[in-house]
């Protein structure tokens, strides 16, 4: 059985990962948004990735809106 544990905690990588997500949702959805990831594990058991984040996301209740619509699921 092969099983492979990511778990990342130290704040300069939970930094570069929300920086990450915040240039992609930028560049998908055109919406800013402050991102804070408290922590992420990655499991990879039996040739499929597990991920488990706990994530605080903010933003504007018009860049809130922005994001579902065009998401679709408005």
């Amino acid at each position: 059985m092969d099983m492979f544990v990511l778990n990342l905690v130290t704040k300069s990588m939970k930094g570069v990962l929300s920086k990450l997500f915040r240039g992609a949702l930028k560049k998908k959805f055109g919406c800013d948004m402050d991102i804070q990831i408290n922590s992420i594990k990655a499991t990879n058991e039996n040739g499929k990735i597990r991920l488990k984040a706990d994530v605080e996301a903010e933003t504007t209740t018009d860049e809130f809106f922005k994001l579902i619509k065009k998401a679709g699921l408005n």
